[in-house]
Order: C-alpha cells, then sequence, then structure tokens
C-alpha cells in the first residue's frame, strides 16, 4: 500500500509538474536534460495545458478504487 501511495504521489503530482517545465532558470536543476519545456513558471498557460491532465489523473484516481469493487462483485 506504501508503494501504491508514493507511485500515485509521483504520478499525480511530481510528473504533471514538471511536465513542460523550463528548469533553466534554476541553476541546480539546469542540468537535467529534456527539461526545457516552453514555460519557466506556473503560468496561466501552464495551467491550460496541464490542467486537463492533471484533472484528468486525480479523476481516474478517484474512480479506481469503485471499477475494482465493481470487477469483483462481477466476477
Amino acid at each position: 500500500m506504501v508503494t501504491i501511495y508514493i507511485m500515485t504521489f509521483f504520478n499525480t503530482a511530481i510528473l504533471l509538474l514538471l511536465a513542460d517545465a523550463n528548469l533553466g532558470e534554476i541553476k541546480a536543476l539546469s542540468w537535467l536534460p529534456g527539461f526545457n519545456g516552453p514555460f519557466p513558471d506556473l503560468t496561466e498557460q501552464w495551467y491550460l495545458v496541464i490542467a486537463p491532465s492533471l484533472i484528468f489523473t486525480m479523476f481516474l484516481n478517484a474512480c479506481t478504487p469503485w471499477i475494482d469493487i465493481g470487477t469483483a462483485l462481477l466476477s
């Protein structure tokens, strides 16, 4: 359960925050390859791009226990 919690947190919080991030402005993290997206900070445009993914991920995480219960009852 702890592993599932940690992975859900990582998939919901960390990955979506890093999506399209431009870490070039942060000197300690500027060496990371692949993080040179179009958004240097959490701007309105970032929210317009990332919010649908974040909401869909949160919705799936909320519905998964009910889907599991439903499939267990039907089988």
